[in-house]
């Protein structure tokens, strides 16, 4: 029987880079081959520890902890290049002693001996080689490298010393054999010591991988550590595919001739016993106790002194609540914990820097909140303490705080200091290869082309937790590629085998692990970045019983400090942030109106997009929304929604939920919902409930099965005692009981934590009250977070300038550092400029504070050289000139780059000017400090230049954007811009694919690459004014436009888009040059009486130019209607500028109007929606935005407006009414209101205004034109009583509704012999009387055009009776007659039974009829391209068949004319 072998060597994934050796395939490898104990030897470092022990005993494998540690010649302290030698060696942990020395000397290594390897002296090691094991190692071994020199004399001496540091028989000669000569000649020398010495012998074999096969995943990893490519000879790689994990009958047939050599590793296994205590606290002490107090007195005192500050009446349900989370807290032996905690958070506020409100479940205590440590109330939101710790918890409570993100090192020292700096360090984390980045590494190694790496990489989704397996499954695009050849294939199938593997290491964003031992005894620490971390992630931290915390640094906090600090400086207020209202109304309505961009984490469009549905008017809303709004609850959003909306339709399993369910509309939203409900309905502690929500939240189904049983019908114990009641006993029927146990698991899953949620929306209404009562200081400051993120930047500066608020560009008299305010201005910051290092901000400003404003290029350079000599550079200059930070001077940026470098060299030499008294250059001009450069007579940069050189050190334009002076020509050709995502929302996206469009922008980023069939193809990202889309080129096209296809060029790119998972690419079929389509508008001045002799001119040169004319007699610009636009060239310039004079005929790129609103207003009536879905639609194709007023004038005048997009009118063209509401308001009648409403509208943004209504609501349109607003009218009346148009939006559905009643009145009149007088709608105008009269079959028909005769009426009823007909209908137009009186009289006269039926309001209700639907759509639509001409006063009709227009005076003026034909049809067929 062959003797069983112990792998003694062996590097894990975590030697980063070399091993490939994943721990559980390892280990999973072992047990196949019977290997019941097997070693850790990492080079260096002990990452992988704590995983390698855990999955070992899983497996019922010995796990054996060592480490391949490097030892430096001389002193490990000694870090230059005569000391960069070392050796290595094998040393393993025999007992926990051995464990705890090896821990030392790893730490060591890395911590004081780090010098491209973590190195440690032999010196130091021999100080710890107590419960070690140690052998020689690989060929790198120092007794092994005396051997290979031939100096078999100090290879005793040094297998001596190693011996005698160790102890007879824990020193022990490795031999190994992979083929290579080196080695035999090393065993060789090994047996002679062996011999010599006595010193015994083990056999290893170097595991860098498992299988044979799998050399050469292990060569690719190399090569990514190296940066070698794997066709390249002359690099490091493994000699043979000998390094795998070999099994007993390989290792023994290798080694038979080493005495014992096998047998060793066994005794060596057999002696190795490290046990490894998870959960056993080493929480440090707090030292900072009052003199005579216990640290459970001081907590207690605390607390006491917090609640009285926190609440004005502390109430017996206070001071319960603080007494039993004390209870808990002392009793599992947290007390010098919340008292650490406390003591930080302390010296943070002490020392101005701000602390969040909370974060994870610690809001969820009373003691916490009393400390301080938290801002949320648990008691005023329902937070359950026992979500945060409860006796029942194994896992260590968790505290995480956020800091003022620039402040928040100054805490961690500050806690360094405190507790000693070997007590505390950061923790560690490894970047992994994921699917994308392994793709990417894969494909250098490889040498493939980029293009079509960086291609293939894009189609992994980009979604967390997606694999390359997921991939193949989820992305057409990749499975493809994987089909497509043998090198992709191959590409893919390497990375997926290196997918996952440890990376690199780098360090936890926050956490921060404290320990009351030296963390030396308990963890290895290691070095990354030059910091010390541990050498094991956080979960494994707080496994092995240390305290872990973190220290989050908050952007958003240090933003909100900044803008309270600047808002005391500009106002003298003092603002209280933490005791702002959080209910406050207008605070509330900008999360309503989803106008939430830079406040915090509701900033997103997918945010955003849910709130305009979700309506959010409370901050419990806004708890929920932020628990919503991830993925897996997302699904929940709509019933959610639905529910706010319609409390109706909320039901309940059991009442029993109501209380708790309540609050969420029936739905399950947070972890602490999940608790109560177990608590509640079945009788469980808090403890347990929190217990089962995480076992449900984990999938542990064996618990949840166990847990259903006792949820429903409780649980007994051995006497029959009922130790928790069940659902069944507290009242529940089973059924319910089952499926609301159900619902538990489906929700527990992505249920989130409330405490959490609540604190963080809290942070955000205190960035939303700022932004509100403060915009520019508030802006300024986030900007001025974000200018290293040029994203961001432009995001926030675009926002800022949409709240009306200037944004300045670049100043050197002007701008700081960061962003600054000034009357109500916002000065852009110079550190937002590339290039423009602090030291050159720095001296500027100190040099304009000294002597006041720089008063010429001369003057500025040679103040600041003054202020400090090595901040003037020339790379800081050029990027200051072409920010145009110098334009207030007067200069050309253009002049300036041509002198600038000379001018600075020429300053950079008066020191020595100065002294040997030669002339100065800059003084040839005189003396006269006054005196300036002699600048060069250069013409500025074309404005294309000027914006490219802007946008290189800016990130983005500040003065203008290149598109936007074309955006009223390019309005009538772009019917797709970038801002897609905000209007169509995540999961409409997939809707584009395929879709034709046409987009406008810039070219950027262009890459061209070689395609299998050698044809240039290119990649390119097209920018417009809303952001960036990625464009494919296929060669056909790019062949074709390539001239066109350059950065920084501005193109018209048509093509179809092609959409996987959230991704969106244009692949372009056509390019046209901006600059020569010839789309700019032609614009005329002249007098009112020329124009019939200039429009000749126009039709003899129609086109797609627009035209506008300024009559300067009626001092009234006007643009023509789209049929008089011509088409704008040389010829029709000159005949023009004949005519006119050339001063009066100009041609320039148009603008579009960017902003334009929507009311309803009077009356609703069916088909208004599909007027407003029209002009929704048809503004988002001409990249307009487009603005809501809800509820009518009244609306207006209490600025209740928001944003719309796509989505605002998804699914409401069949629905009856309009979703914007509808009301009267008696201030807006006035001319003071109206002139209220004006502002309102301009303070919005909006430039023109869409109104849909009646007589009255056009009235109010045409006072609002004659303000300057823009309008445009479309009838929206069911009365059909204007009389410019034939018909009225809603018209033909109420003769629908009324013919339909008129229907079944009909039946029911018929059965019982009675007549009916139907009133319905149509004060002035019998419209609606007479058509659902004659389409109903009323006998007759009473309308305010004719007068009626009561006689006649009567006449056709008798008539009626004596044919036979039972029935009589009659149908009233409103305000001719009192119904009930005529039904009164009919009655009397006639003996016949007469009713009355009321129609009413329904007649505005019910869906639309189909011909409503289409004129809705065509003049929402119209009125959109009205106002895109800038017309204004217009109403838009429907004559003859024609969509047509009027003025609104015309409009209002024209009386309906009433159809008498009609009317004796009716009259005639009625007889």
């Amino acid at each position: 029987m062959t003797t069983k072998f112990t792998h003694l060597h062996l590097h894990t994934e975590y030697s980063l880079l070399d091993g490939f050796t994943r721990i559980d395939e390892l280990l999973d490898r072992c047990k196949e081959l019977g290997m019941d104990s097997v070693a850790i030897t990492d080079h260096g470092q002990m990452y992988g520890v704590i995983e390698f022990y855990k999955q070992a005993q899983k497996r019922g494998i010995k796990p054996i902890i060592g480490c391949e540690v490097y030892v430096s010649e001389r002193d490990h302290k000694i870090k230059d290049p005569i000391n960069r030698r070392y050796y290595h060696l094998i040393l393993l942990a025999e007992n926990n002693t051995g464990y705890k020395n090896l821990v030392k000397i790893v730490s060591e290594a890395y911590v004081n001996g780090f010098y491209y390897k973590p190195r440690v002296s032999f010196d130091f090691i021999k100080e710890h080689t107590e419960g070690l094991i140690a052998l020689s190692a690989c060929l790198n071994g120092e007794v092994n490298q005396r051997i290979l020199e031939d100096d078999m004399e100090t290879a005793i001496k040094t297998a001596q010393k190693y011996e005698k540091a160790f102890g007879k028989g824990s020193y022990f000669l490795e031999v190994q054999d992979h083929g290579m000569p080196e080695q035999k000649n090393v065993n060789k020398g090994v047996a002679y010591l062996h011999r010599k010495l006595g010193i015994e012998m083990v056999a290893t074999n170097d595991v860098h991988y498992i299988n044979k096969e799998d050399s050469y995943y292990q060569d690719v990893l190399l090569c990514i550590q190296t940066g070698s490519l794997i066709k390249d000879e002359d690099r490091m790689r493994m000699p043979n595919r000998e390094f795998y994990l070999k099994d007993s009958e390989t290792m023994a047939t290798i080694f038979k001739d080493y005495e014992r050599a096998i047998e060793n590793t066994r005794k060596i296994a057999d002696r190795c016993n490290v046990e490894i205590k998870f959960h056993q606290p080493h929480l440090p002490y707090y030292t900072k106790l009052p003199e005579g107090l216990s640290n459970l007195d001081y907590l207690k005192l605390l607390v006491n002194e917090g609640l009285s500050e926190k609440y004005e009446i502390v109430t017996d349900e206070i001071v319960d609540r603080a007494k039993k989370e004390i209870d808990v807290i002392n009793s599992m032996g947290y007390v010098d914990y919340f008292l650490i905690v406390w003591d930080f958070v302390n010296y943070s506020r002490k020392n101005d820097i701000a602390v969040g409100p909370g974060r994870g479940s610690a809001a969820g205590s009373i003691v916490s909140y009393a400390l301080d440590i938290t801002q949320i109330d648990p008691l005023k939101y329902d937070l359950i303490f026992e979500r945060f710790l409860n006796p029942e918890r194994v896992s260590m409570p968790d505290i995480d705080i956020d800091f003022d993100y620039v402040l928040r090192d100054r805490v961690v020292d500050y806690v360094n200091d405190l507790y000693g700096k070997d007590h505390v360090s950061q923790i560690v984390t490894f970047g992994r290869m994921q699917a994308r980045n392994a793709i990417r590494d894969v494909g250098r190694v490889l040498d493939i082309a980029y293009g079509k790496v960086d291609t293939i990489a894009k189609q992994i989704p980009a979604t967390i937790g997606m694999t390359i397996d997921k991939a193949l499954s989820e992305s057409d695009a990749f499975r493809s590629s994987y089909q497509k050849d043998a090198e992709s294939k191959r590409l893919i199938d390497t990375a997926k085998k290196l997918e996952a593997l440890p990376r690199h290491t780098s360090i936890h964003a926050a956490g921060v692990v404290i320990s009351k031992d030296p963390l030396t005894d308990i963890i290895p620490l290691a070095l990354s970045n030059d910091q010390v971390v541990s050498q094991f992630d956080m979960t494994e931290i707080e496994e092995l019983g240390l305290l872990k915390m973190d220290f989050l640094g908050l952007r958003n906090l240090t933003v909100i400090k900044d803008t309270i600090k600047d808002i005391k400086k500009n106002y003298d207020v003092d603002i209280d942030i933490r005791n702002i209202d959080v209910n406050d109304k207008n605070v509330i309505k900008q999360f309503n109106q989803a106008k939430t961009i830079g406040l915090f984490q509701f900033e997103s469009a997918g945010m955003r997009a849910f709130l305009k549905n979700l309506k959010p008017t409370v901050f419990d809303d806004l708890i929920a929304a932020n628990s919503l709004f991830r993925p897996g609850p997302m699904d929940e959003i709509p019933k959610y929604i639905h529910n706010k909306n319609n409390p109706g339709d909320v039901t309940f399993l059991d009442e029993k939920l109501k209380p708790i369910l309540g609050v969420t509309y029936g739905i399950i939203v947070y972890q602490e919902q999940v608790m109560q409900i177990v608590q509640q309905l079945a009788g469980y502690s808090l403890g347990e409930a929190d217990n089962l929500r995480r076992a449900m939240s984990k999938k542990k189904m064996a618990v949840m099965e166990e847990n259903r049983d006792i949820f429903i019908n409780g649980k007994v114990n051995e006497i029959g005692e009922v130790i928790i009641p069940g659902a069944v006993r507290n009242g529940v029927k089973k059924e319910a009981a089952n499926t609301i146990y159900d619902e538990m698991i489906s929700f527990a899953k992505y249920a989130f934590n409330k405490s959490h949620s609540a604190a963080y929306s809290l942070v955000a209404v205190q960035t939303a009250y700022l932004k509100y009562y403060y915009p520019e200081e508030y802006m300024a400051n986030l900007i001025s977070s974000v200018m290293d993120q040029t994203g961001k930047l432009y995001t926030y500066v675009s926002e800022t300038k949409r709240l009306g608020i200037e944004v300045l560009a670049p100043d050197i008299n002007k701008s700081y550092g960061s962003f600054e305010v000034e009357d109500k201005k916002i000065i852009f910051g110079l550190s937002g400029i590339k290039n423009v290092g602090v030291n050159l901000i720095e001296a500027i400003i100190k040099a304009r504070n000294e002597g006041g404003s720089f008063t010429n290029f001369k003057n500025f350079l040679e103040r600041v050289e003054d202020t400090d000599s090595r901040a003037l550079n020339k790379k800081g200059i050029e990027s200051l000139i072409k920010a145009g930070a110098f334009d207030s001077l007067g200069y050309t940026r253009s002049s300036l780059m041509a002198i600038f470098e000379k001018a600075i060299n020429t300053v950079h030499d008066n020191n020595k000017i100065n002294v040997t008294g030669q002339i100065n250059l800059l003084d040839l001009a005189g003396s006269n400090e006054e005196t300036d450069i002699d600048m060069p007579n250069i013409d500025e940069y074309p404005k294309k230049v000027k914006l490219k050189l802007e946008k290189e050190v800016l990130g983005f334009y500040i003065s203008e954007h290149p598109l936007s002076e074309r955006s009223l020509a390019l309005s009538n050709i772009v019917n797709f811009t970038t801002n897609f995502r905000e209007d169509l929302g995540e999961k409409n996206i997939a809707r584009l694919d395929g879709k034709f469009v046409t987009m406008a922008g810039i070219i950027n980023n262009k890459k061209e690459l070689t395609t299998k069939k050698r044809d240039l193809m290119a990649f390119a990202s097209l920018e417009d004014m809303y952001g960036n889309i990625e464009m494919v080129i296929f060669p056909k096209t790019y062949s074709q436009f390539r001239g066109l296809i350059d950065d920084d060029n501005v193109v018209i790119a048509k093509g179809r888009l092609q959409t996987d998972e959230s991704d969106v690419k244009l692949l372009a079929s056509e390019f046209i040059d901006i600059e020569k389509s010839n789309l700019k508008t032609l614009y005329l001045k002249m007098r009112y009486n020329e124009y019939n002799d200039i429009k000749g001119i126009l039709l003899a040169n129609l086109g797609k130019n627009p035209v506008k004319i300024y009559f300067e007699d009626k001092k009234k610009l006007v643009g023509l209607d789209s049929k008089l636009w011509v088409n704008l060239n040389d010829n029709t310039m000159k005949l023009l500028e004949d005519k006119l004079g050339k001063e009066n005929v100009k041609s320039k790129w148009g603008e579009i109007m960017k902003t334009i609103g929507i009311l309803t207003s009077g009356g609703d009536a069916p088909g208004m929606n599909s007027a407003i879905r029209g002009a929704v639609r048809t503004a988002f194709n001409k990249s307009m935005r487009i603005k809501g007023v809800r509820n009518g004038y009244d609306g207006l005048m209490k600025g209740d407006i928001y944003e719309m997009n796509i989505s605002s009118v998804a699914d409401i063209i069949h629905k009856g009414g309009t979703i914007l509401g509808t009301a009267r308001s008696l201030e807006f009648e006035t001319p003071e209101g109206q002139k209220r409403g004006a502002q309102i509208l301009a303070d919005y943004g909006i430039e023109g205004l869409i109104v849909i209504g009646g007589d009255g609501s056009f009235k109010g349109a045409k006072a609002l034109s004659d303000l300057g607003i823009k309008t445009i009218g479309i009838p929206g009346t069911i009365d059909n009583d204007m009389g410019y148009t034939d018909y009225t939006i809603g018209f033909f559905t109420a003769i629908e509704t009324v013919s339909d009643a008129i229907g079944k009145l009909r039946d029911t009149s018929s059965s019982h012999g009675r007549a009916v007088v139907i009133e319905v709608m149509g004060r002035n105008c019998g419209d609606l009387a007479l058509y659902s009269g004659l389409a109903g079959g009323a006998e007759s028909i009473i309308v305010p055009e004719h007068k009626f005769s009561i006689n006649e009426i009567i006449a056709k009823m008798e008539h009626g009776r004596k044919r036979g007909k039972l029935h009589h209908l009659i149908t009233l137009a409103e305000g001719v007659g009192d119904p009930y009186a005529l039904a009164n009289e009919l009655e009397e006269k006639t003996g016949i039974e007469t009713k009355v039926t009321v129609l009413g309001h329904v007649q505005r209700g019910g869906s639309p009829s189909a011909v409503d639907r289409l004129l809705g759509s065509a003049m929402g639509s119209r009125a959109v391209d009205l106002l895109a001409e800038e017309k204004t006063g217009l109403a838009i009709g429907y004559v003859n068949g024609q969509i047509i227009e009027v003025t609104l005076d015309e409009a209002t003026s024209v009386k309906s004319v009433f159809d008498e034909n009609l009317y004796d049809l009716a009259n005639s067929l009625s007889r």
